[in-house]
């Protein structure tokens, strides 16, 4: 009783239920094709094996996409479901059969299917049905084909050919297996992949393209219905092509086609994807909510092949993979006739049963006429005593008629042959609320809720064990079902077997058990640890969640005390407060730090409250949430809060640093930019000026270059492109872009390398180590006023170490931990600042660790600074010493002499002064120069001067931009160069142009000998 009382307590904390009953319920299904393609008729006997029942009416409605693609028919068949959908009942659930199907219910979803829970199937676009994870009504079944497994088995299977075709056209699956194939196909060198698209081709050119294909060619079959007449067949005409037209082997990846000219492959069961899609539904009709069921992306595939086939094409059976199906295989005469055998030798081994059995019969025949001749004396005995056992009988029957009528128990008699009742007492009128003459006439399944096939088992069971004892479910008068027992025997009357059943009401029991074992779960299924004490503390029980959290068994903790979960880090005022106060009879909440079993200390919010039984206080209750995670982001958001006003501060005085590093040479710019419209210059002091300009333009596009780098290593979007990189070659690089700077300051430079020329190539990022150390030799040479900057390599292990030395000003104690930091510099305000944005070491940094080094530095103040990284040296052998081209730093330019002249270019700019600095740059090449500010007159001008030979091709302009200009000048353009420029100088703004078109591309400012060289390149002879 006690522990009810306990349990009785979380049930009014925890319980929530509905009950909800049950109807007929209404499912679309939405075929892509129609109701003769071979697959429909797979997927339909798949749905029905799940949802061919009485209380769910299935509706089929067909798009039929394979043989009308045309958008008036699919307007058509919108325009239809919609009327239909508006004039009849909204159904619960809707079944899409592949792609068009899918395309389609997603389109109307908000319009036709609001709110409806959509599932679906055979869909072979794997990434639009993966989005739907986030959609609360739809989920289903991807169409999961074998596509890398049934390539490689056609390469396996015919190695000897080299080549690989395959069949498709223009529907949505065909252009989604197509994509598909190309991507697995582009995995495989070594073997030529080839395609027959049936959209771009009759029927008549489709025929004699089949006949071209040798015979041991692979083919596979993706879809091929309709040509680029849009004339249409169905599957089976598909096939009948095929046959007619292909000698090379044909392989699908879905099971219809197998037996009519496929080989094999691995393939798709059709049926198993309707009756998944169907268990899916049945789930969610049943109360699962579609944002839980997850999109199911794998399919049970086989590999199938086809006995003639194989022996067509002189496949052995041994290079097939294991367990694979083998249809049309010829049987051996056991296989072929095991059942007939079978058969035959049980007959005879009846037979000569039967004759042990009748020659058994005749030996009993002889013993039984002599016992007939002994008990016929005894008939007459007999005879005597039937009457008196009549004359019992007869008076049994008057009490069992008593007992019968008169009792206050629900009795019934039942035919066991029939399960009609015979007869019922009045309890059993008053309590069905049926007479007595009506109750007569029913049969036992019109009171019985179960189905009458399963009832006539029961009533056999009961006649097989005399006496039985069951629960069900009776119908009344006035509708209410309710719970019953039912204590059956069986009663022989006038030879006939009937069932003396005795019923008890015990519906409230059944509210009892259903309330007593929902709190139990919600107790024992909580997120929250519980623990059940006696009075003195000692636990007498405690939940999952408790054993989660803790560690201990629920047999480790049962019998201990709560002084189990003691850390010794609680003050023990807490524990004599909590005592304290649920001994006084009242509830204790707070938080206290417990101790796991492994030792692990962890924070709880605690609730501990009494329980009285009979106003005597017996147990006490405890409640636990663990909050370890919640004071642990507490406590770091207190820590990012201080580095967040930290960050603050260092950026706003980087941001101040930008300021003047980014005003500094503008202002050189703009002012002797205005010198030079002086009219009495003399030409030293106009190039001069000039040279200071372009200094200060070299600086400020360091200093954007600079922010731009540290910006993307902010946003972790820097892109590693490792490749074969000499290091001796980089170094030598080094050294020469930046010799004219140390003889500017007078400063010896020299570097020194001691990786011999074999290992000197290592796989790293080119461009990064470039950066990496031409960033510390810059330093070097910005903070050294007077002596020598060194710079080199050695092997330490597995590593490369990269020094820079230098004998300039050095670095403070208290700067050397905080020199590589993000925005550090911009803090530096003492006499050792220099000019610059203080960027370069934490690129540098970023950049080291990217590539799996480590850097730092070693400095004393006044007497200069030794800057280390390191590299990881993998060496690869095949790589020969021989320096590749894209190895090069892009600021290395060389001196072109120009032969190229005559050309007719347009240049698309919507800036003014780029497009007038681009026209003086062009016009020694150029005949005819064409201009456009925006991408639609650059697109007209191509279009209407089909003789240009060059277009430069701005990447930002208004309308549109220059990858889709691009797009559209090759659709009527495919030889004319189109060199893109671009001001943004991103990583990964190359590929896009060159992926939309584009032939080279150049980054502003554009470099003069850098332009002449991509002329050269593309028209000089």
């Amino acid at each position: 009783m006690k522990k009810w009382n306990i349990l009785l307590v979380f049930f009014f904390l925890h319980l929530s239920f509905d009950i909800s009953a049950q109807e007929n319920k209404n499912v679309l299904l939405i075929s892509s094709y129609n109701s003769r393609f071979p697959t429909y008729f797979q997927q339909i006997n798949g749905i029905k094996s799940i949802l061919d029942t009485t209380d769910v009416n299935l509706d089929v409605e067909f798009m039929d996409r394979k043989r009308f693609t045309k958008p008036a028919t699919y307007d058509l068949f919108y325009k239809s479901l919609k009327n239909k959908l508006a004039n009849s009942e909204k159904y619960d659930a809707v079944l899409t059969a592949d792609d068009d199907a899918f395309n389609f219910v997603l389109r109307y979803e908000e319009e036709l299917f609001k709110s409806i829970p959509i599932v679906f199937f055979g869909v072979n676009n794997i990434e639009k049905a993966l989005k739907q994870n986030s959609n609360p009504y739809v989920t289903g079944i991807v169409e999961s084909v074998s596509m890398k497994e049934t390539i490689e088995l056609m390469i396996r299977l015919f190695p000897e050919t080299g080549s690989v075709y395959c069949i498709t056209d223009s529907t949505s699956s065909g252009l989604s297996d197509l994509e598909s194939y190309r991507q697995h196909s582009a995995q495989i060198p070594k073997t030529k992949f080839k395609e027959i698209n049936l959209s771009q081709l009759t029927f008549s050119e489709y025929k004699a393209k089949l006949k071209t294909i040798s015979s041991n060619t692979p083919v596979l079959l993706l879809s091929a219905y309709n040509d680029k007449t849009h004339h249409t067949v169905d599957f089976r005409n598909t096939i009948h092509i095929l046959h007619e037209n292909l000698t090379a082997p044909l392989f699908h990846l879905w099971e219809h086609g197998m037996d009519n000219g496929v080989l094999g492959g691995k393939i798709i069961s059709h049926f198993d994807q309707g009756k998944k899609a169907a268990e899916v539904v049945s789930n969610i009709l049943s109360g699962k909510s579609v944002s839980d069921i997850r999109v199911v992306t794998k399919s049970p595939n086989v590999f199938m092949f086809d006995y003639n086939q194989l022996i067509r094409y002189n496949v052995p059976l041994t290079k097939l993979p294991d367990n694979s199906i083998i249809t049309n295989q010829p049987v051996s005469f056991w296989n072929k006739y095991k059942q007939a055998i079978l058969i035959t030798l049980l007959i005879l081994s009846v037979l000569l049963v039967l004759i042990a059995v009748l020659s058994g019969n005749i030996i009993k025949r002889k013993k039984i006429e002599k016992l007939l001749k002994i008990q016929n004396s005894d008939i007459l005995k007999l005879n005597h005593d039937l009457v008196t056992a009549k004359l019992k009988a007869e008076e049994g029957e008057k009490k069992f008629k008593q007992l019968f009528y008169g009792h206050t128990a629900v009795k019934l008699l039942i035919c066991a042959e029939t399960g009609q009742i015979f007869d019922v007492n009045h309890a059993a009128a008053a309590f069905y609320g049926w007479s007595l003459q009506e109750l007569c006439q029913m049969n036992i399944g019109d009171i019985n809720t179960l189905p009458i096939s399963e009832l006539k088992k029961i009533i056999a069971l009961a006649q097989k064990k005399g006496k039985v004892r069951q629960e069900f479910k009776h119908r009344k008068a006035n509708g209410d079902v309710t719970d019953v027992e039912v204590f059956s025997s069986t009663v022989n009357i006038s030879g006939k077997q009937y069932l003396y059943s005795i019923v008890h009401d015990i519906s409230e029991k059944k509210k009892q058990e259903h309330l007593i074992r929902l709190l139990s779960r919600s107790v024992e299924q909580s997120p929250v640890a519980i623990i059940i004490t006696d009075r003195k503390g000692i636990i007498e029980y405690v939940n999952q969640a408790f054993v989660k959290i803790t560690g201990y068994s629920s047999d480790e903790a049962i019998g201990q005390s709560l002084r189990l979960l003691k850390s010794g880090k609680t003050p023990n005022t807490v524990y004599k407060e909590l005592w304290n106060t649920i001994t006084a009879g009242k509830t204790w909440s707070g938080e206290i730090q417990n101790k796991k079993t492994n030792g692990e200390f962890y924070w709880v919010s605690k609730a501990i409250s009494p329980i009285y039984e009979d106003q005597e206080l017996t147990n006490f209750v405890s409640v636990s949430e663990d909050i370890t995670e919640r004071k642990k982001i507490i406590e770091d958001l207190v820590v990012a809060k201080e580095k967040a006003q930290e960050s603050d501060q260092l950026k706003s005085a980087f941001l101040a640093n930008m300021s003047h590093e980014i005003r500094t040479p503008m202002n050189g710019i703009l002012g002797f930019a205005e010198l030079l419209k002086e009219p009495h210059l003399t030409e030293k002091e106009h190039q001069k000026y000039i040279q200071i300009i372009e200094k200060s333009g070299a600086r400020m596009l360091n200093i954007i270059n600079n922010i731009i780098s540290i910006s993307k290593i902010e946003a972790g979007i820097v892109d590693v492109n490792f490749s074969e990189t000499n290091i001796n070659t980089q170094l030598q690089f080094v050294y020469d872009s930046l010799k004219l700077d140390a003889d500017y300051k007078n400063l010896k430079l020299s570097f020194t390398c001691e990786l011999p020329e074999k290992e000197s190539t290592i796989h790293t990022d080119s461009e990064m180590f470039y950066g990496i150390l031409s960033n510390l030799v810059k330093n070097a040479i910005k903070y050294t006023d007077e002596g020598t900057i060194e710079f080199g390599c050695i092997t330490k292990g597995e590593e490369v170490e990269f020094f820079v030395k230098d004998s300039g000003i050095g670095i403070s104690k208290e700067k050397l931990d905080t020199i590589f930091e993000r925005f550090i510099q911009a803090d530096i305000t003492d006499k050792m600042a220099r000019q610059g944005a203080g960027l370069g070491l934490a690129i540098s940094r970023a950049y080291v660790e990217m590539l799996g080094g480590r850097i730092w530095v070693e400095s004393e103040e006044a007497k200069g600074s030794s800057f280390f990284f390191t590299l990881p040296h993998i060496i690869n052998s095949k790589v020969q010493n021989d320096i590749l081209i894209d190895e090069i730093p892009e600021n290395e330019t060389k001196s072109i002499i120009s032969d190229v002249s005559g050309l007719k270019i347009l240049i698309a700019e919507d800036d003014e002064a780029s497009e007038m600095l681009m026209s003086i740059e062009l016009k020694k090449f150029s005949k005819e120069i064409l201009k456009a500010t925006n991408a639609i007159d650059a697109i007209e001008t191509c279009r209407q001067h089909s003789d240009i030979d060059l277009v430069l091709m701005d990447i930002q302009m208004p309308e549109m931009n220059g990858y889709q200009a691009t797009r559209e000048i090759r659709k009527f353009n495919k030889n004319v160069i189109i060199i893109a420029q671009t001001a943004f100088a991103l990583t990964g703004d190359k590929d896009k142009a060159i992926e939309a078109g584009c032939n080279d591309y150049i980054t502003k400012p554009v470099n003069g000998s850098e332009l002449q060289e991509m002329i050269q390149r593309y028209f000089g002879e």
